[in-house]
Protein backbone atom coordinates (compact mmCIF):
# COMPACT_ATOMS: atom_id res chain seq x y z
CA UNK A 1 0.00 0.00 0.00
CA UNK A 2 1.45 3.52 -0.77
CA UNK A 3 1.89 6.10 1.44
CA UNK A 4 0.68 9.09 0.01
CA UNK A 5 1.27 11.89 3.16
CA UNK A 6 3.80 11.78 5.06
CA UNK A 7 2.93 13.28 8.67
CA UNK A 8 4.66 16.85 9.03
CA UNK A 9 7.32 17.53 11.80
CA UNK A 10 5.46 19.87 12.90
CA UNK A 11 1.60 19.26 11.96
CA UNK A 12 -0.28 21.61 14.08
CA UNK A 13 1.47 24.80 12.67
CA UNK A 14 1.50 23.26 9.06
CA UNK A 15 -2.35 22.70 9.35
CA UNK A 16 -2.78 26.03 10.62
CA UNK A 17 -0.37 27.25 7.72
CA UNK A 18 -2.75 25.80 5.30
CA UNK A 19 -6.10 26.79 6.59
CA UNK A 20 -4.47 30.56 6.57
CA UNK A 21 -2.96 30.24 2.72
CA UNK A 22 -5.96 28.26 1.36
CA UNK A 23 -8.95 28.74 3.67
CA UNK A 24 -8.15 32.29 4.74
CA UNK A 25 -8.73 31.85 8.41
CA UNK A 26 -7.20 33.94 11.17
CA UNK A 27 -6.04 32.15 13.91
CA UNK A 28 -6.15 33.42 17.06
CA UNK A 29 -4.38 32.48 20.66
CA UNK A 30 -7.95 33.76 23.38
CA UNK A 31 -5.95 32.94 26.68
CA UNK A 32 -4.70 29.59 26.13
CA UNK A 33 -7.98 28.37 23.31
CA UNK A 34 -6.96 28.86 20.26
CA UNK A 35 -10.22 30.30 17.83
CA UNK A 36 -9.92 29.48 13.50
CA UNK A 37 -11.80 32.78 12.68
CA UNK A 38 -13.56 32.71 9.18
CA UNK A 39 -13.02 35.62 6.87
CA UNK A 40 -15.60 38.13 7.24
CA UNK A 41 -17.68 37.79 4.12
CA UNK A 42 -17.67 34.37 4.99
CA UNK A 43 -18.60 34.20 8.74
CA UNK A 44 -22.04 34.64 7.99
CA UNK A 45 -22.43 31.16 7.51
CA UNK A 46 -18.77 30.18 8.81
CA UNK A 47 -18.79 30.40 12.89
CA UNK A 48 -15.53 30.70 14.82
CA UNK A 49 -14.01 27.04 15.49
CA UNK A 50 -12.28 26.14 18.73
CA UNK A 51 -9.50 24.40 19.36
CA UNK A 52 -9.59 23.12 22.97
CA UNK A 53 -6.35 21.32 23.51
CA UNK A 54 -3.80 21.82 21.13
CA UNK A 55 -2.17 18.48 22.40
CA UNK A 56 -5.40 16.82 21.62
CA UNK A 57 -5.52 18.61 18.30
CA UNK A 58 -2.12 17.19 17.45
CA UNK A 59 -2.54 13.53 18.37
CA UNK A 60 -5.98 13.97 16.23
CA UNK A 61 -4.15 15.36 13.15
CA UNK A 62 -2.02 12.28 13.56
CA UNK A 63 -4.57 9.71 13.14
CA UNK A 64 -6.34 11.81 10.56
CA UNK A 65 -3.40 11.47 7.98
CA UNK A 66 -2.70 8.10 8.97
CA UNK A 67 -6.18 6.74 7.79
CA UNK A 68 -6.22 9.12 4.74
CA UNK A 69 -3.11 6.60 3.79
CA UNK A 70 -4.97 3.44 5.13
CA UNK A 71 -8.03 4.90 3.23
CA UNK A 72 -6.61 6.03 0.13
CA UNK A 73 -3.45 3.95 -0.25
CA UNK A 74 -4.70 1.85 -3.13
CA UNK A 75 -6.88 4.36 -4.86
CA UNK A 76 -5.76 6.55 -7.48
CA UNK A 77 -6.81 10.39 -6.05
CA UNK A 78 -5.51 11.83 -9.30
CA UNK A 79 -5.91 15.71 -8.29
CA UNK A 80 -6.41 15.11 -4.95
CA UNK A 81 -2.53 14.34 -3.35
CA UNK A 82 -2.88 17.60 -1.36
CA UNK A 83 -2.77 17.32 2.39
CA UNK A 84 -4.08 21.04 2.22
CA UNK A 85 -7.07 19.90 0.55
CA UNK A 86 -8.06 17.55 3.45
CA UNK A 87 -7.38 20.12 6.51
CA UNK A 88 -9.27 22.57 4.84
CA UNK A 89 -12.08 20.43 3.40
CA UNK A 90 -12.67 18.98 7.07
CA UNK A 91 -13.89 22.79 8.48
CA UNK A 92 -16.35 22.24 5.43
CA UNK A 93 -18.08 19.21 6.43
CA UNK A 94 -18.72 20.72 10.06
CA UNK A 95 -21.79 21.92 11.80
CA UNK A 96 -22.19 24.31 14.05
CA UNK A 97 -21.85 22.10 16.97
CA UNK A 98 -18.71 20.13 15.37
CA UNK A 99 -17.39 23.42 15.62
CA UNK A 100 -17.08 23.87 19.29
CA UNK A 101 -14.05 21.26 19.55
CA UNK A 102 -12.15 20.37 16.78
CA UNK A 103 -10.36 17.50 17.75
CA UNK A 104 -12.99 15.76 18.61
CA UNK A 105 -14.89 16.49 15.50
CA UNK A 106 -11.91 15.37 13.62
CA UNK A 107 -11.32 12.13 15.97
CA UNK A 108 -14.89 11.62 14.60
CA UNK A 109 -13.96 11.66 11.09
CA UNK A 110 -11.23 9.41 11.84
CA UNK A 111 -13.82 7.08 12.50
CA UNK A 112 -15.54 7.28 9.74
CA UNK A 113 -12.70 6.22 7.42
CA UNK A 114 -12.55 3.17 9.16
CA UNK A 115 -13.42 -0.45 8.28
CA UNK A 116 -17.04 -0.69 8.94
CA UNK A 117 -19.95 -3.18 9.35
CA UNK A 118 -20.96 -2.60 5.75
CA UNK A 119 -17.88 -4.15 4.33
CA UNK A 120 -19.49 -7.24 2.86
CA UNK A 121 -21.55 -4.52 0.55
CA UNK A 122 -18.48 -3.23 -1.45
CA UNK A 123 -19.65 -6.26 -4.07
CA UNK A 124 -23.54 -6.37 -5.71
CA UNK A 125 -25.65 -7.61 -2.96
CA UNK A 126 -28.98 -9.05 -3.17
CA UNK A 127 -31.16 -7.15 -0.09
CA UNK A 128 -34.92 -8.64 -0.74
CA UNK A 129 -37.41 -9.53 -3.05
CA UNK A 130 -40.58 -8.40 -3.59
CA UNK A 131 -43.19 -9.77 -5.88
CA UNK A 132 -41.55 -9.83 -9.31
CA UNK A 133 -39.04 -7.45 -8.04
CA UNK A 134 -35.78 -8.04 -6.72
CA UNK A 135 -33.73 -5.38 -4.90
CA UNK A 136 -29.92 -5.16 -4.53
CA UNK A 137 -27.30 -2.79 -2.46
CA UNK A 138 -23.64 -1.83 -3.42
CA UNK A 139 -21.62 0.01 -1.18
CA UNK A 140 -19.19 2.59 -3.17
CA UNK A 141 -16.50 4.69 -2.24
CA UNK A 142 -17.00 8.92 -3.02
CA UNK A 143 -15.03 11.10 -4.36
CA UNK A 144 -12.26 12.65 -2.15
CA UNK A 145 -13.90 15.97 -0.46
CA UNK A 146 -17.67 14.83 -0.25
CA UNK A 147 -19.48 14.62 3.18
CA UNK A 148 -18.61 10.76 3.70
CA UNK A 149 -16.14 8.42 2.47
CA UNK A 150 -19.16 5.95 1.24
CA UNK A 151 -22.43 5.51 -0.17
CA UNK A 152 -24.84 3.04 -1.06
CA UNK A 153 -26.72 2.88 -4.26
CA UNK A 154 -29.58 0.86 -4.69
CA UNK A 155 -31.07 -0.93 -7.95
CA UNK A 156 -34.17 -2.72 -8.48
CA UNK A 157 -34.55 -5.63 -11.20
CA UNK A 158 -38.12 -6.08 -12.65
CA UNK A 159 -38.86 -8.14 -16.00
CA UNK A 160 -35.26 -7.95 -16.75
CA UNK A 161 -35.02 -4.17 -16.72
CA UNK A 162 -32.28 -2.31 -14.33
CA UNK A 163 -34.01 0.99 -12.28
CA UNK A 164 -32.02 2.74 -10.29
CA UNK A 165 -33.36 4.16 -7.11
CA UNK A 166 -31.41 7.26 -5.10
CA UNK A 167 -28.16 6.33 -3.36
CA UNK A 168 -27.46 7.38 0.46
CA UNK A 169 -24.33 8.84 1.50
CA UNK A 170 -23.29 7.37 4.91
CA UNK A 171 -20.51 6.58 7.19
CA UNK A 172 -20.71 3.87 10.13
CA UNK A 173 -18.58 3.99 13.37
CA UNK A 174 -19.46 0.97 15.25
CA UNK A 175 -23.24 0.50 16.01
CA UNK A 176 -23.81 4.03 14.60
CA UNK A 177 -24.50 5.29 11.44
CA UNK A 178 -24.33 9.01 10.14
CA UNK A 179 -26.62 9.63 7.03
CA UNK A 180 -25.97 12.89 5.42
CA UNK A 181 -28.03 12.76 2.37
CA UNK A 182 -30.64 10.49 0.20
CA UNK A 183 -30.24 12.00 -3.07
CA UNK A 184 -29.87 11.01 -6.75
CA UNK A 185 -26.59 10.10 -8.12
CA UNK A 186 -25.18 11.25 -11.44
CA UNK A 187 -25.47 9.54 -14.72
CA UNK A 188 -27.43 6.20 -13.27
CA UNK A 189 -30.87 5.00 -14.98
CA UNK A 190 -33.49 6.12 -13.32
CA UNK A 191 -36.54 5.97 -15.96
CA UNK A 192 -38.90 7.73 -13.84
CA UNK A 193 -41.84 7.58 -16.37
CA UNK A 194 -41.74 3.45 -16.82
CA UNK A 195 -44.75 2.16 -15.33
CA UNK A 196 -43.46 -0.47 -14.10
CA UNK A 197 -40.71 1.33 -12.37
CA UNK A 198 -43.86 4.00 -10.80
CA UNK A 199 -46.11 1.04 -10.10
CA UNK A 200 -43.61 -0.82 -8.30
CA UNK A 201 -42.28 2.85 -6.09
CA UNK A 202 -45.69 4.01 -5.24
CA UNK A 203 -46.83 1.12 -3.55
CA UNK A 204 -44.50 2.72 -0.43
CA UNK A 205 -47.69 5.12 -0.73
CA UNK A 206 -50.35 2.51 -0.09
CA UNK A 207 -52.08 4.02 3.30
CA UNK A 208 -50.18 7.07 3.56
CA UNK A 209 -52.47 10.44 4.32
CA UNK A 210 -49.18 12.64 5.61
CA UNK A 211 -46.10 13.70 3.83
CA UNK A 212 -47.49 12.65 0.11
CA UNK A 213 -45.07 15.17 -1.44
CA UNK A 214 -42.07 12.89 -0.08
CA UNK A 215 -40.98 11.08 -3.36
CA UNK A 216 -41.60 7.38 -2.70
CA UNK A 217 -38.39 6.21 -4.29
CA UNK A 218 -36.81 8.08 -1.94
CA UNK A 219 -38.28 6.08 0.62
CA UNK A 220 -37.74 3.07 -0.86
CA UNK A 221 -33.87 3.26 -0.84
CA UNK A 222 -34.09 4.96 2.82
CA UNK A 223 -36.20 1.88 3.94
CA UNK A 224 -33.88 -1.11 1.94
CA UNK A 225 -30.90 0.90 3.58
CA UNK A 226 -32.49 0.74 6.88
CA UNK A 227 -32.78 -3.28 6.70
CA UNK A 228 -29.18 -2.94 6.19
CA UNK A 229 -28.64 -1.05 9.51
CA UNK A 230 -30.92 -3.14 11.70
CA UNK A 231 -29.96 -6.64 10.18
CA UNK A 232 -25.99 -5.52 10.87
CA UNK A 233 -27.01 -4.20 14.84
CA UNK A 234 -26.38 -0.69 13.37
CA UNK A 235 -29.16 0.47 16.12
CA UNK A 236 -28.21 4.83 16.00
CA UNK A 237 -28.85 6.82 13.17
CA UNK A 238 -27.36 10.65 13.21
CA UNK A 239 -28.22 13.12 10.60
CA UNK A 240 -26.74 16.37 10.79
CA UNK A 241 -28.67 19.56 9.22
CA UNK A 242 -26.01 21.98 7.99
CA UNK A 243 -22.66 21.70 6.58
CA UNK A 244 -20.32 24.74 5.71
CA UNK A 245 -19.55 23.21 2.47
CA UNK A 246 -23.22 23.11 1.72
CA UNK A 247 -23.77 26.39 2.04
CA UNK A 248 -20.79 27.22 0.20
CA UNK A 249 -22.21 25.91 -2.48
CA UNK A 250 -25.11 28.69 -2.81
CA UNK A 251 -23.41 31.27 -1.12
CA UNK A 252 -22.75 33.90 -3.76
CA UNK A 253 -23.89 32.99 -6.59
CA UNK A 254 -27.08 35.21 -5.67
CA UNK A 255 -28.18 36.55 -2.64
CA UNK A 256 -27.93 35.86 0.94
CA UNK A 257 -31.73 35.67 0.57
CA UNK A 258 -31.85 33.46 -1.77
CA UNK A 259 -29.20 31.27 -0.24
CA UNK A 260 -31.00 30.84 2.70
CA UNK A 261 -34.08 29.60 1.07
CA UNK A 262 -32.23 26.71 -1.27
CA UNK A 263 -30.99 25.40 1.95
CA UNK A 264 -33.46 25.11 3.91
CA UNK A 265 -35.53 23.90 1.41
CA UNK A 266 -33.37 20.92 0.87
CA UNK A 267 -33.12 20.71 4.76
CA UNK A 268 -36.98 20.39 4.72
CA UNK A 269 -37.10 17.97 2.09
CA UNK A 270 -34.96 15.56 4.03
CA UNK A 271 -36.46 16.13 7.42
CA UNK A 272 -39.69 15.36 5.55
CA UNK A 273 -38.15 12.38 4.31
CA UNK A 274 -37.27 11.06 7.67
CA UNK A 275 -40.30 12.36 9.62
CA UNK A 276 -42.11 10.10 7.15
CA UNK A 277 -40.19 7.11 7.86
CA UNK A 278 -41.34 7.80 11.63
CA UNK A 279 -44.88 8.11 10.58
CA UNK A 280 -44.84 5.04 8.32
CA UNK A 281 -42.34 2.50 10.35
CA UNK A 282 -42.74 1.47 14.34
CA UNK A 283 -39.29 0.69 15.48
CA UNK A 284 -37.73 4.07 13.54
CA UNK A 285 -38.17 6.71 16.24
CA UNK A 286 -36.87 10.01 15.92
CA UNK A 287 -35.47 10.99 19.60
CA UNK A 288 -34.14 14.32 18.61
CA UNK A 289 -34.38 17.24 16.38
CA UNK A 290 -32.12 19.71 14.55
CA UNK A 291 -31.61 22.70 17.90
CA UNK A 292 -33.36 20.47 20.60
CA UNK A 293 -30.01 19.42 22.06
CA UNK A 294 -27.46 20.61 19.09
CA UNK A 295 -26.88 20.60 15.48
CA UNK A 296 -28.43 16.68 14.79
CA UNK A 297 -31.21 14.68 14.18
CA UNK A 298 -31.44 11.39 16.23
CA UNK A 299 -32.88 7.96 14.89
CA UNK A 300 -33.33 4.81 16.90
CA UNK A 301 -33.79 1.51 15.25
CA UNK A 302 -35.83 -1.52 16.85
CA UNK A 303 -36.59 -3.82 14.74
CA UNK A 304 -38.89 -1.84 12.03
CA UNK A 305 -42.09 -3.06 10.66
CA UNK A 306 -44.89 -1.27 9.15
CA UNK A 307 -48.50 -1.44 8.39
CA UNK A 308 -47.45 -0.48 4.55
CA UNK A 309 -47.37 -4.18 3.21
CA UNK A 310 -44.11 -3.05 0.70
CA UNK A 311 -42.26 -1.76 4.02
CA UNK A 312 -43.22 -4.44 5.82
CA UNK A 313 -42.12 -7.23 3.28
CA UNK A 314 -38.47 -4.71 3.50
CA UNK A 315 -37.89 -5.18 7.00
CA UNK A 316 -38.95 -8.68 7.67
CA UNK A 317 -36.87 -9.84 4.34
CA UNK A 318 -39.91 -11.53 2.48
CA UNK A 319 -39.08 -13.28 -0.27
CA UNK A 320 -42.05 -14.55 -2.86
Amino acid sequence: METLFTVPDDIVPYFFQCLIDKGKYKIENNDGTILINPREQESYYKPVIVVKDINELEESLEKYVQVLNDYYGDIDLQDYQDLSFFFNNLLLNMTNTDAEDLAKFINKRVQMFKKDKLEPYKERTHVVDIDDSKFFAQREVESPGLETPYCMIFEMEKNGNVYGLPLVRYSVDRDTCYIYSVQMGRDRNYQYQEQEYKETVNKVNSGLKKYRDVPPNFVLSLALFTKILNDNNVNNIIIPDYLFGRYKNYYGATTVVKSDKILSRILDKFVDLICRMDMQVDGFDISTYPNDVDSFMRVKLNNPKSDNKMLDEIFSGKHR
